[in-house]
C-alpha cells in the first residue's frame, strides 16, 4: 500500500490534469443536482456584495425544524469536511480510532489536532462496516470514535443495534462518537416504511438518522453532507447535529462567515426538496435498480463485489485496472491508499444506465485484451 500522504486527504473527483471523460470516483446521486437548488444558488449571487449571516438564524431554525430538534442541536458548513474539522477541534482529543478502512478526512482531521490514533480494522466477509465484535475494541482508552454508515469505501451500513450500542459504550467511557452520515440520503434507509409506498404520488417520508439520539446522548455528533444527494459537490454544503454545548464549541472553530450566501441558498433549497418532494424516492429507486445492474456485470467479468447500500460500490479487480480505464477516459477511484485494503481494490459511483454500460463495456473490453 502507498503511503498516505500526510499533508493532503485523498479523495475522488480529481479529474485535474487527466483527460476524463467519465468520472466514477465521486459518490454523487445520479439523477444529478435539483434545478431548485441550482436556481436558487444562481439567483443567490445577486446577494453577494452583504455578509451572510454569522449566526446562520434562518437556516438553523430550517434545519432544526425539519429534524424536530431546537436550533440549538445543529449548525451549517462548507461540506461535511468543514464540519469534520470543527469537531475534532471542539473536541481536542488527545487519542481517537478509525474504523479501517474509512474516509481519509478523519485522519486528516485527527493530525491537524495533533491527536494520537488508533486503527481497529473492520472484516471483508462483512464488507468492512462494522459490527457487535468490534465495539468491544472501540470500548478501549480513547476520546474520540470515527465512524461512518454507510462505509466509506464499502458502502455497506451498520445496523442500527450496533450503531446505538456504540454510542452507549462510548458515552460510558466518556468518549465522544462522530457518525458520519454522508450517504444516509442516498442509502436503503434513507426512507421510513411510511415513505416507501408504491401508490405514494410524493414521499416525504425520509429518515431521521440517529439525529434524534443527541437529545440522549451529549457525546454524539453528527456530520451530513448535502452534497452527495444534492450532486453539487461545488457548492458546499453540511449539517452537524449534536448537543447545545458541542454545537456552540465547534461553531467557535469556524470562521465567523463559514457558510456563503450561494451555499446558504442551496442548502435551504435542498432541504425543501428533500423533506417536501418524492426527490429521495425516485433518487433511491435509481441507486437500487443500477448499483443492481453494476454489481451484478462486475461479477460476471469476474471480480469480487462487496454489498452496499449506497450508490457506490467497492470491488476487487486487476491491478492495472484504473489505468486501462483511464486511457479510455474513465475515472474509477483506485482503493490502494485506504488502510486496510490494497492493490487490485476499486470503488466505483452508480451513475446513470448509459454511463453504467459504457464502464462495463470498457471492462469487458480489458478483460478480453488480458
Amino acid at each position: 500500500m502507498k503511503d498516505m500522504d500526510e499533508t493532503t486527504m485523498a479523495h475522488g473527483g480529481d479529474i485535474y490534469g487527466k483527460k476524463v471523460k467519465l468520472d466514477f470516483s465521486v459518490n454523487l446521486n445520479p439523477l444529478g443536482m435539483p434545478v431548485e437548488v441550482f436556481e436558487a444558488a444562481k439567483d443567490a449571487v445577486a446577494g453577494a456584495s452583504f455578509y451572510p449571516d454569522p449566526l446562520q438564524r434562518k437556516i438553523r431554525r430550517d434545519i432544526a425544524g425539519r429534524l424536530g430538534l431546537d436550533e440549538s442541536f445543529v449548525y451549517a458548513g462548507s461540506g461535511a469536511s468543514d464540519l469534520i474539522m470543527a469537531a475534532v477541534r471542539a473536541v481536542h482529543p488527545g487519542k481517537a480510532i478509525l474504523f479501517e478502512p474509512s474516509f481519509s478526512g478523519y485522519e486528516y482531521a485527527c493530525r491537524a489536532a495533533g491527536c494520537e490514533i488508533t486503527r481497529l480494522f473492520t472484516d471483508e466477509k462483512n464488507s468492512f462496516a462494522i459490527e457487535q465484535k468490534d465495539i468491544e475494541g472501540a470500548s478501549s482508552d480513547t476520546d474520540m470514535i470515527f465512524v461512518c454508515s454507510p462505509a466509506n469505501p464499502s458502502g455497506k451500513a451498520a445496523g442500527d443495534d450496533v450503531i446505538e450500542e456504540l454510542i452507549k459504550t462510548a458515552h460510558k467511557k466518556g468518549a465522544y462518537v462522530c457518525l458520519d452520515e454522508s450517504f444516509l440520503f442516498l442509502s436503503d434507509g434513507a426512507l421510513t416504511a411510511s415513505g416507501r409506498g408504491e401508490d405514494d404520488a410524493k414521499a416525504p417520508f425520509v429518515s431521521e438518522g440517529f439525529s434524534r439520539l443527541t437529545q440522549k446522548y451529549d457525546n454524539l455528533i453528527i456530520i451530513r453532507s448535502l452534497t452527495k444527494i444534492l450532486a453539487s459537490p461545488g457548492i458546499r454544503m453540511g449539517i452537524a447535529i449534536a448537543s447545545p454545548m458541542i454545537i456552540k464549541r465547534m461553531a467557535e472553530q469556524l470562521s465567523e462567515w463559514n457558510l456563503s450566501v450561494v451555499s446558504e441558498a442551496a442548502l435551504e433549497a435542498g432541504l425543501k426538496v428533500i423533506y417536501e418532494t418524492d426527490f429521495v424516492r425516485r433518487t433511491i429507486k435509481a441507486v437500487q435498480r443500477e448499483r443492481a445492474f453494476l454489481s451484478d456485470s462486475l461479477k460476471e467479468i469476474g471480480f469480487t463485489v462487496y454489498d452496499s447500500n449506497t450508490c457506490f460500490l467497492l470491488f476487487k479487480g486487476y491491478a492495472d485496472l484504473g489505468d486501462r480505464l483511464l486511457q479510455r477516459g474513465i475515472l474509477i477511484r483506485d482503493c490502494n491508499d485506504f488502510r486496510g485494503l490494497g492493490t487490485g481494490f476499486y470503488r466505483t459511483s452508480v451513475r446513470h444506465h448509459e454511463d453504467n454500460k459504457e464502464l462495463i463495456e470498457a471492462m469487458r473490453g480489458i478483460t478480453n485484451e488480458l
